[in-house]
């Protein structure tokens, strides 16, 4: 079809999104003891006396924590803080929030665990497992996608997902049989219809979904990710839910990534 799209593209899109990505973890709290001798006077006898310093009780955390399959990302954190992942009150896993506020924790076993900084600490939170998967409540309380036009997709850990949508004709006359396009590139982007138009020409509704990471989309971009196949998932079932979709059934289509 003369279509093109480069790698490089992909690249330079890559991001770590404010919306996307999170991490938790417990604090363990030390004490240290000091002892300190008093010499008394009218005896010959010394006491001992004994001082405990206390870890301070950790404030409730301003950062964000978001849990997903096998990952966690903290969000809106202070930049340079370093962060603690605690499970059962063993740390697993530290870090430094980057400039833009951001850490993630990747390949966790799934379960719960508590994010901490040195002076505040998250509520606990459960990483999820691979088969772990949304009610299909999930996606149908969703916010609508227009009904031709740009919007975004909500996945299981909160990462926003920017989708274009190009229906063939008004949404009123479908529902229309639709095909999802999902990758790095630009499907997502409005100006670049053309690869859309492939199938609106033959009365498909076409929806480009742009991977965590590129393009408009949140989260945090790794050259294939296994988090890329859950948000496909959620793509696909958000996708199947919009009322200008035929059966509720989407295919897939695309080039290349």
């Amino acid at each position: 079809m003369g279509i093109r799209r480069t790698f490089s593209t992909l690249a330079a899109c890559a991001l770590i999104a404010t919306a996307c990505s999170s991490e938790e973890s417990a604090v363990v709290s030390s004490t240290a003891t000091s002892a300190s001798t008093t010499q008394v006077e009218a005896t010959d006898t010394t006491a001992a006396a004994t001082t405990t310093a206390v870890a301070p009780e950790l404030a409730a955390a301003t950062f964000v924590v978001r849990p997903g399959v096998e990952q966690l990302t903290l969000l809106d954190g202070e930049p340079g803080d370093e962060i603690t992942l605690t499970r059962d009150t063993a740390a697993v896993a530290s870090g430094t929030v980057d400039e833009q506020g951001s850490l993630l924790f990747d390949n966790i076993k799934p379960g719960p665990y508590v994010v901490s900084s040195a002076t505040e600490t998250s509520d606990v939170v459960t990483v999820l497992a691979p088969d772990e998967v949304p009610e299909a409540a999930f996606y149908q309380d969703q916010p609508a996608l227009p009904a031709g036009g740009f919007g975004y997709i909500t996945t299981r850990d909160g990462t926003t997902l920017s989708a274009n949508v190009v229906l063939p004709g008004p949404a009123d006359a479908g529902p229309y049989p639709t095909v999802v396009e999902y990758s790095g590139y630009s499907p997502s982007n409005p100006s670049d219809a053309a690869f859309a138009q492939v199938f609106t020409a033959q009365g498909f509704a076409y929806v480009g979904v742009n991977v965590r990471g590129t393009g408009c989309s949140g989260g945090a971009f790794q050259v294939f990710d296994t988090m890329q196949n859950y948000d496909g998932y959620d793509v696909v079932e958000a996708v199947a839910a919009q009322p200008w979709v035929a059966d509720n059934k989407v295919g897939m289509v695309g080039i290349s990534y």
